[in-house]
This record gives C-alpha cells, structure tokens and sequence, in this order.
C-alpha cells in the first residue's frame, strides 16, 4: 500500500538586528622652531629693539596686540616674540577623522544596549588609531613646511639685522659728532659691512 504525505514547512525569516555608533575627531598638530634675536649692543637695547622692529614692519610684519609681531611664509607664522629676544615659525595641519561600527543585538532583555556598548567602544578604538595615523601625517606635513620655509625667515630677519646695524651705528656717529660719510659693501643677506666715518 502506497502512502502519501504532505509537509508542509513555514520559514520563518531570519531577523537580525543591527546598532551603530559613529564617532568623530578633530585633530590638530602644531609644530615650530626658534630662531634667536641676538643683538649687538651699538645702542641701548631698548633702541636696537625697536629699530629690528622697524625693519620688519618695512617687510610687511604686523604689530600684534601682545607686543609679538607676526608674518606669514607659506603655510607657516613667523611670530616676534614680545620681548624680541626670539622668533618662532610654527606650522599647524588640522583634520577630521571618523569611525563607525555595528554590533548584533542579542536576543535579551538588554541587548540593545549591550549592542550599542559595543558598537561604541569598536568605533573609539578605531578612532583612536585613525587620529594617531592622522597626527603623525600632520606632523609630517609640518615638518616639511617649516623645512621649506626657514631658509626664507632666515634670510629675511639677516637682513632686516643688517639694516638695524646700518641705523644704530649711523646714530651712535651722529651722538659722537659730524658724520663725513657711509660706505656699505656686502649684501644684506650675506656678509655685511659698514664703515661710518665721524668728523671730530
């Protein structure tokens, strides 16, 4: 005898429920050098002072309300320091990065939230290692900025040195009596040399 059967099987669908977190950085790197203002004492340093300043207003300095004066090479600042004794070229790289991450909810009472736990501590590990590759490629960025520009402020502060030279002495023969004449030879970004003849 032959038996017939019918089956008949409902599928259910496989549900499965997903929460994400997302998480978000700034990231920001500053780096710089410092270049000394040693200056000759031919006046008061008061006087040689303001005469450096002079001559970086003549090169386009700006006077900051601190008493530093500041201008820009490139991407970096050139800032004066207060007291004048210092110069700092910085460079600063800011960026953004984000991560993600999804956790399975688990069939429980507090799955959800287990799933958002998870979901958050995945994506701020992930953060964490986006912003450390982020703050080296910044402090890599930098770097070459300040290399690129140093040589310009270097060459730039020599010779607004030079010129502050060039006044100071030519005011300290004018305290000292009748000034003859002024020879200048040299360039003002190399070797520099001026020769003030004084009547007595």
């Amino acid at each position: 005898m032959t038996c017939g059967m019918n089956l008949e099987l409902d599928l259910e669908a496989l549900r499965r429920t997903y929460r994400t977190r997302s998480a978000e950085e700034g990231v920001a790197v500053e780096d710089e050098v410092h270049l000394g203002v040693a200056l000759l004492p031919v006046l008061d340093d008061a006087s040689m002072r303001a005469i450096v300043r002079e001559m970086l207003r003549e090169r386009g300095w700006r006077d900051a309300d601190d008493g530093s004066m500041q201008k820009s090479f490139g991407d970096a600042v050139a800032v004066l320091a207060p007291d004048g004794a210092s110069i700092a070229l910085r460079a600063r790289g800011e960026g953004k990065v984000t991560a993600s991450a999804s956790a399975v909810v688990r069939d429980s009472e507090d799955g959800e939230a287990r799933a958002d736990q998870e979901a958050d501590r995945v994506a701020r590990e992930k953060l964490g290692e986006l912003a450390a590759k982020e703050r080296a490629r910044l402090a890599s960025a930098n770097l070459d900025e300040l290399v690129r520009q140093e040589p310009a402020l270097r060459e730039e502060v020599q010779q607004s040195l030079n010129r502050t030279y060039r006044r100071a002495l030519e005011e300290r023969a004018r305290q000292m009596g009748e000034v003859e004449s002024i020879d200048e030879r040299g360039s003002d970004g190399g070797s520099y040399e001026v020769t003030v003849v004084v009547k007595a």
